[in-house]
């Protein structure tokens, strides 16, 4: 990790604050100072979600300072590097990244297999080495990894919009820019609203725009175009790059368990 560990303490007008996975929820830190918390935020998030009483508050209040440090030169320009192995354990590919511009980027050379399929291999090294380099993790952590898919899309708008990201009391808190997107970002009443500006989707008192660039004509959706958009999201969020909610994901699960248990309904013509 660059500058801070685990409990890197963070100076605050001549005096030395120690945060800690407790007290991250009252934190008021800088996006640099947000950055080298990076591994205190992933650890908060595996604390929380064994701790689901408190899991909330602690949970975005860590999402937020991952998405503050993610937010800063520190993380977007740092150069890193790792290997993506064969089932010898032989080096086969060396691969260079630069902060998160790698991510969800699946037409990279290395993130393909000789089939020109995307692979899972490089894909399982890619969130090793991110949350290794990042947060200190020896291996992926599935709550760290989700909580990293949430923060990054958000961050990467808030580099996009020129605007500076600090943490307030626990809460993120967005200054600067000048396009309409960023006044909206600014204005958003919490993470969720946040990550769904940033995605360009449309607040909650106006209408989403319809995905393939289809009009919103008022007709209701058929039958195939709800399947290929649930399809589209849950490949996302296997392969990292989509953030679901509890809900969607029961949903999603309730799906595949209906698909596994009933082959033949499901078999083709």
């Amino acid at each position: 990790m660059g500058r801070g560990g685990l409990f890197a303490p963070a100076q605050k007008k001549g005096n030395i604050m120690t945060l800690t996975a407790n007290t991250i929820a009252k934190a008021s830190l800088t996006a640099v100072e947000a950055a080298s918390f990076l591994p205190l935020a992933a650890q908060a998030a595996i604390k929380g979600k064994a701790e689901i009483d408190s899991a909330k508050a602690k949970g975005a209040a860590a999402l937020a300072v991952m998405t503050a440090g993610f937010a800063s030169d520190e993380v977007a320009e740092r150069p890193w590097a790792f290997d993506i192995t064969g089932n010898a354990g032989d080096v086969h590919t060396h691969v260079r990244c630069t902060g998160l511009n790698e991510f969800g980027n699946d037409d990279l050379e290395w993130k393909r297999n000789s089939e020109g399929a995307i692979s899972k291999v490089a894909q399982s090294a890619f969130k090793t080495a991110l949350q290794n380099t990042f947060f200190n993790l020896p291996e992926s952590n599935a709550a760290v990894w989700t909580m990293a898919s949430k923060a990054i899309p958000m961050a990467r708008a808030i580099r996009e919009e020129g605007m500076i990201a600090t943490i307030e009391g626990g809460e993120l808190k967005l200054s600067g820019g000048t396009s309409e997107r960023a006044k909206a970002m600014s204005e958003a009443k919490s993470l969720s609203a946040l990550a769904k500006v940033a995605k360009g989707e449309a607040g909650t008192n106006r209408a989403a725009p319809s995905n393939e660039g289809a009009k919103d004509d008022g007709r209701l959706a058929t039958p195939a175009e709800i399947m290929a958009l649930a399809a589209r999201l849950v490949e996302g969020a296997a392969k990292g790059e989509e953030a679901l909610s509890n809900s969607a994901l029961s949903f999603a699960r309730k799906i595949a368990a209906l698909v596994a248990a009933n082959p033949e309904a499901f078999a083709e013509d």
